[in-house]
């Protein structure tokens, strides 16, 4: 999410407003190696709408905003791996014992 909103004000700042559906595709699944590429093809996918016709400044500091927080998040839950996760580990166990350990299991969360 934090590459997609990136991603997104870059493409702002080019004078771009990668909206619709072939633009959304673009940001959430493209694996374009380079920026210039991917907002090569945001370029040419992205005819529909004029950026004169927003108030971008506005719609940047959003963006902006959103990219702090997205941040903060991930430094926040960056520490916490695999090994150091409680609730994953005590999921494991669980698991780990029978009747739960034979057989598919279909975890709801």
């Amino acid at each position: 999410l934090l590459r997609v909103h990136e991603s997104f004000l870059e493409a702002l700042h080019q004078g771009i407003v990668p909206a619709g559906e072939d633009a959304q595709t673009l940001l959430y699944e493209s694996d374009l190696a380079e920026e210039t590429d991917l907002m090569s093809a945001l370029r040419q996918v992205s005819t529909r709408y004029d950026a004169r016709d927003f108030d971008i400044e506005r719609l940047r500091a959003y963006i902006d905003h959103d990219i702090r927080l997205l941040t903060t998040i991930l430094r926040s839950v960056e520490p916490i791996t695999p090994e150091r996760d409680a609730k994953l580990q005590t999921l494991k166990t669980w698991l780990a014992k029978k009747p739960l350990n034979q057989g598919k299991r279909l975890i709801f969360t």
